[in-house]
């Protein structure tokens, strides 16, 4: 097995806390007690996943939660969804239809798609020490993100130009690299990214559905004026 931690910079070591839950606190405690450099982790994870599994409240994450600098990115639960379900689709083979898949039950969840990103957002929005960056303004305003999150981290910022990844466009390939650790993109499908996408999936019955669990969401965070879209 590989490990979850990747040497991006020499002053810097990233973690996907996604792959490392797995084997458990012990091991991600002592992996970052033994990197001299300042760790980035990286997770999809809800916030309470970190503090309690299986009943168990894991002190040492609350206290690695307590200590870090939060950036939480957060999109469109429309986009999202979307992007979830065609994420499934791939990998899961599910054939049901998207109207079908925002009833479903999440994995491991009592509740259903449009719920779990009201959650999720709601949990990590709520924490003290956190930088909340919209990722359509990620697309719209890359330079005054950056220096947000430096600002919030404590880093200094250059001029110098950031070189893109290489990405890689087999879908299967890009799966293998990122489980051994060469693929540097947590991406598994190579989507566009493009903010309001989910108008070609949304039917009007979905909609509904969408604002009975998340309307309040879609306009507290922004995303929308009223129940009129």
């Amino acid at each position: 097995m590989h490990s979850p931690v990747n040497l991006l910079k020499k002053d810097y070591a990233y973690w996907d806390l996604d792959h490392a839950l797995w084997k458990g606190t012990d091991y991600i405690e002592n992996g970052l007690n033994k990197e001299k450099h300042r760790q980035i982790l990286k997770s999809h994870t809800p916030k309470q996943t970190f503090i309690e599994r299986d009943g168990i409240n894991l002190k040492s994450m609350y206290d690695l939660l307590s200590i870090s600098d939060l950036i939480y990115v957060i999109r469109d639960g429309r986009d999202v969804l979307v992007s979830y379900y065609n994420y499934i689709k791939h990998f899961d083979g599910l054939s049901s239809t998207f109207g079908e898949f925002l009833k479903m039950k999440i994995r491991n969840a009592e509740v259903n798609p449009v719920q779990y990103w009201v959650n999720h957002i709601e949990d990590w929005c709520s924490s003290e020490n956190v930088l909340v960056v919209r990722f359509d303004e990620i697309l719209k305003c890359q330079k005054t993100i950056l220096k947000n999150i430096s600002k919030h981290c404590g880093l200094s910022i250059n001029n110098k130009k950031i070189e893109p990844i290489k990405m890689v466009h087999n879908r299967y390939l890009r799966l293998f690299l990122r489980l051994i650790g060469r693929q540097q993109s947590s991406a598994v499908l190579s989507g566009q990214g493009i903010s309001g996408k989910y108008i070609n999936y949304f039917r009007e019955e979905d909609k509904s559905y969408f604002k009975k669990y998340a309307g309040d969401a879609l306009i507290k965070f922004g995303f929308e004026e009223d129940y009129h879209w």
